[in-house]
């Protein structure tokens, strides 16, 4: 299985991956240090991205805390050491490596600078000698890297010689590496770093024997990166860092003998990360916090106050200027209160809050000031320090965010854990370390006591309370066996509803309400017990129907909280109609052909998080693929504000921009001739049903690159469009920078003329429920550029035209008509040609000639997600013929299957399938999706629906047993059940 995952892996992901095998077996390694690592030795956009492909395949696995929401820290999945995937991968490295030597590379690799394989010199050895008579002669090295190193003794002139050096990660790399310890023989290496112009990356992270920071150092312009967090005896830095003008990340924390800061860092105004600030008297800081305000794209800061700061008044009040800033740790290294006695001004994009070694006992109180701007907040950790008290007199229930806190350390701190979530009402995830409390385990409490009532009944007379103890030894047990009575019977009736298994239920349901009320009284004292409501109409749920202002005011906190790009993005979106609801490759369809290509999943996710959208559909299904705007967006406040910022950014946006060309066609009957200009850019067809093109003004539209005359939300097959006539087709052969055409649903539209083919520019051809539609060009080969072709659901579609296959760029092909060979002349196999294909859909229709191992082809789509197999035949001669999958393959949805049993028909590729999560079978004369244990372990899905199958019986139970890993399953009109819907999660709730 783990051979498949990496498989399906595209080129730089599966290089990515190698690079990790470096690591020590068992090593845990941050997330953000494994990303950072990539971007210095890759130039790929989207390491983030890339990383989660390998969490999904289960190539690298968490580690740590199980419960908790956040995760942070990974390691290699141990199975890959395993002998034989271990020599299998080894042999991939060596194949890469030996490519990169030799200057041979694929097409994917000469595009763009990739992992240094073959270039890499790792330190594994105790002892470390570098010099040119130790058998690292080589003066090519592009990266440097200490895997298991502790003394480095670098020789004369080594380092100079290294002409190419774009990483030197020297220091500790790994999470758990404390106890690795490093030291240097000699500074003199440093002083020869000065001409390393492409030096990027320089870690000394928890080197000792370093004592000073060379001004040689000044002299790496190309420098991204400074490590040298835990380097103890750094006592020195430069004077004066500016000229280290592309610095991102510098990294001074735990650095303890450092008293100063050097000139120069408020300059850097690339930096990123910036950690360890010592904030010291005014003579040893000459760089102030306020100063540090002007680092605009900020987003990590910690700080380090010591003995004798200097806090000038209102300082910390410049930190709400850093409005990229999401994580902040602020440590004392003093126990004085006065150096908290200054107010702070939190940025409202704050998401991580670390309070450390805090001299004051009720930090709540010295964060109450500024609470209000901490509406973003999801982490709070406060660790060390004099705190006794966490009580805020509800200054968190402004936070709707904070999910996770983390109490370490505070010996001062009495914490009722019960009450946590009375204090955070939105708390997903508590830790709390070193710090017992009879309230955190109440199983020991009792025994507890009595252990500790021996130590002292010699010097007090407590016989008494000892005899009461003893009474209630066993009394916590009883309680949790009387409670997990109670919940057996809920979880009986839960099964039962959610089975539909309603005859059952009504046969058990006085024993259960018989079992219900006992356990009731055993868990309450009677007086509680007879003061329970008697019927439910005692109960009432009140549900608002309109946002309070603290939701209004958190949705507007949550948009400022945005960048520029994601507040186009998201504004962008309101020109759709109210409770719109589209479908997520549909928006960043839409964006893409808006101009906003730069937006990408990151982006979408911060609306999401921000709950600007809001999923839409079935809330218990994994995958989120419906959304709406957030109704609240259209409260008269929020709306007026919202409008105010468009037209805002509509004026900083440069005057061509295609969201400032945009005609919007919200009348239903629309003439286009009464709009005179000719500049418009995008044409949406936001509720329009007939369209009326006056001659010639498609012809007069020089500029247009987009035109999105058919439907676009996902509800919209009751939106009626039709067009009065044909010709402005015509008149499209001169749109040299038209990119997306869309007619979906659009009726009385014959025939798609032969001017379309002039449209070299078009990347996106949507044809989907033309259901009047009946020729197409006979050759579409000239639309080099298209990536996507829809023309699914066009019925009397018989035939599809010649040079399909030339389209190499295309990435989605929908409603490819297979019918006899006339009809028919581009085959499967020739599809196979189309090397960057990610979604598939085929219609089989009737007379269909099917050539010998023609679906085998299938196979060479490496890039193909996503694939549909339909059949408008009822003959089951249209099943006769093998079928292999790409390996790659996600999703796959078979509909109107003739055969009986389906897991059947696929059986002979199930090995091939071990990489598909999604399986949907709709239609069709599908009576059994049962198949035997062996091929079990090769399919692990994780979500299935069975839609309008009459001959199939279902028994919802059974699911788990047919397929392992299910997640989620969907049954609809199927022969025993109307609707049926389950979720892993239910069963976890």
């Amino acid at each position: 299985m783990l051979k498949v995952n990496y498989n399906s892996l595209g080129e730089y992901e599966k290089v990515a991956f190698l690079s990790l095998l470096r690591f020590p077996e068992n090593a845990v390694i941050k997330e953000r240090n494994i990303i950072l690592w990539w971007k210095h030795l890759t130039s790929v956009d989207d390491p983030e991205g890339m990383f989660w492909k390998l969490r999904e395949r289960n190539l690298i696995v968490p580690h740590g805390h199980d419960k908790l929401p956040v995760q942070s820290k990974f390691k290699i999945n141990p199975w890959v050491r395993h002998q034989s995937v271990l020599s299998f991968l080894q042999n991939e490295e060596s194949q890469y490596s030996e490519l990169q030597s030799h200057g041979i590379y694929s097409n994917l690799i000469t595009s763009s600078r990739i992992f240094y394989l073959g270039k890499c010199l790792e330190l594994d050895q105790p002892n470390v000698k570098l010099s040119n008579v130790s058998g690292l002669k080589s003066t090519h090295w592009q990266a440097v890297f200490n895997v298991g190193a502790n003394y480095l003794n670098f020789g004369p002139q080594w380092m100079a010689k290294q002409k190419n050096l774009e990483v030197l990660q020297l220091g500790r790399w790994l999470h758990n590496s404390a106890k690795h310890h490093i030291e240097v023989q000699s500074e003199e290496f440093l002083k020869e770093l000065r001409d390393q112009k492409h030096l990027k990356y320089l870690s000394l992270r928890g080197i000792s024997r370093i004592f000073e920071l060379p001004p040689s150092i000044l002299q790496l312009e190309s420098l991204e990166t400074l490590d040298l967090k835990a380097c103890h005896n750094l006592e020195t830095l430069p004077n004066d860092i500016t000229s280290l003008r592309n610095l991102k990340h510098l990294n001074l924390s735990k650095c303890y003998l450092l008293e100063r800061m050097p000139k120069g860092i408020d300059k850097l105004t690339k930096l990123e990360v910036l950690k360890g600030f010592v904030i010291g008297n005014s003579s040893k800081t000459p760089c102030k916090i306020s100063d540090i305000a002007n680092l605009k794209k900020l987003k990590q800061l910690s700080i380090y106050i010591i003995s004798g700061a200097v806090i000038q008044d209102r300082e910390f009040e410049s930190l709400k200027e850093l409005e990229e800033l999401r994580d902040l740790k602020i440590s004392w290294g003093v126990s004085d209160t006065r150096y908290t006695d200054f107010f702070i001004c939190f940025p409202s994009s704050l998401r991580k809050l670390h309070i450390e070694g805090f001299p004051g006992q009720n930090i709540a109180k010295w964060l109450k000031k500024s609470i209000k701007l901490l509406f973003m907040l999801r982490e709070l950790n406060i660790t060390g320090g004099k705190v006794s008290s966490i009580d805020h007199d509800e200054i968190f229930r402004w936070n709707l965010w904070l999910y996770i806190i983390r109490l370490k350390y505070l010996k001062y701190l009495n914490v009722d854990p019960t009450n946590l979530r009375d204090l955070i009402p939105s708390l997903r995830y508590a830790e709390i370390k070193q710090k017992m409390s009879i309230r955190t385990n109440p199983m020991k409490a009792v025994p507890t006591l009595l252990k500790r009532l021996v130590s002292v009944e010699k010097r007090a007379d407590l016989e008494d309370l000892k005899s009461e103890l003893i009474k209630i030894k066993n009394l916590f047990s009883i309680v949790k066996r009387n409670e997990d009575e109670l919940l057996d019977t809920l979880t009986v009736v839960d099964g039962y509803l959610r089975n539909l298994n309603i005859p059952k239920l009504m046969e058990e349901k006085d024993d259960i309400c018989h079992r219900i009320r006992i356990s009731t009284q055993k868990l309450l004292p009677q007086s509680d017990y007879t003061q329970l409501p008697q019927s439910s109409k005692d109960v009432n749920v009140a549900v608002p129907s309109t946002p309070h202002f603290g939701d209004l005011e958190m949705l507007k906190v949550n948009y400022n909280s945005l960048g520029e790009y994601e507040k186009v993005a998201f504004l962008s979106l309101l020109r759709f109609p109210e409770n719109a609801v589209i479908k997520k490759r549909n928006i960043f369809l839409w964006w893409k052909q808006s101009g906003l290509d730069y937006v990408r999943e990151v982006e979408f996710r911060k609306l999401r998080e921000c709950n600007l959208i809001v999923p839409h559909g079935h809330v218990k299904c994994p995958v989120e693929s419906k959304f709406k705007i957030n109704p609240w967006v259209r409260h008269q406040s929020l709306w007026s504000f919202l409008q105010n910022e468009e037209r805002q950014l509509s004026e900083l946006r440069r005057s061509h921009h295609p969201l400032n060309m945009c005609l919007q066609l919200y009348q239903p009957n629309f003439k286009i001739s009464v709009v005179k200009t000719t500049q418009w850019r995008i044409v949406l067809n936001i509720s329009a049903s007939y369209l009326n093109f006056e001659s010639q003004w498609m012809v007069k539209m020089k500029n247009l690159e987009v035109l999105q005359l058919g439907r676009w939300l996902h509800e919209s097959a009751k939106h009626h469009i039709e067009v009065q006539s044909e010709e402005f087709l015509k008149e499209l052969r001169d749109q040299k920078y038209l990119k997306y055409l869309s007619l979906r649903g659009i009726s009385r539209i014959f025939e798609l003329p032969s001017s379309i083919l002039q449209l070299e520019s078009l990347e996106t051809l949507d044809l989907k429920a033309c259901h009047n539609l009946e020729t197409l060009p006979n050759d579409i080969a000239s639309l080099r550029n298209l990536k996507y072709l829809n023309l699914s659901e066009c019925y009397l579609l018989d035939r599809m035209p010649k040079g399909i296959d030339k389209l190499s760029e295309l990435e989605v092909l929908k409603g490819f008509v297979i019918g006899s060979s006339i009809k028919t002349p581009c085959r499967i196999s020739d599809i196979a040609n189309l090397k960057k294909l990610k979604r598939l859909s085929i219609h089989i229709t009737s007379g269909a000639v099917i050539q010998d191992r023609e679906f085998e082809s299938l196979k060479e789509l490496k890039e193909l997600e996503n694939l549909k197999i339909s059949w408008g035949v009822s003959d089951t001669k249209y099943i006769d013929f093998p079928i292999i999958f790409p390996s790659s393959l996600r999703k796959l949805h078979i509909e109107g299957f003739l055969g009986q049993n389906i897991l059947k028909w696929l059986k002979k590729s199930f090995q091939i399938l071990s990489m598909l999560e999604e399986l949907n079978i709709t239609g069709g004369k599908v009576s059994s999706i049962d198949h035997d244990k062996k091929s079990r372990r090769y399919l692990m899905l994780h979500i299935i629906r069975l839609k309008y199958l009459k001959y199939l019986n279902v028994d919802p139970t059974n699911l788990r047993d047919l397929f392992p890993w299910l997640r989620y399953a969907e049954i609809k009109q199927v022969q025993n059940l109307q609707y049926f819907e389950w979720s892993k999660w239910d069963e976890k709730s």
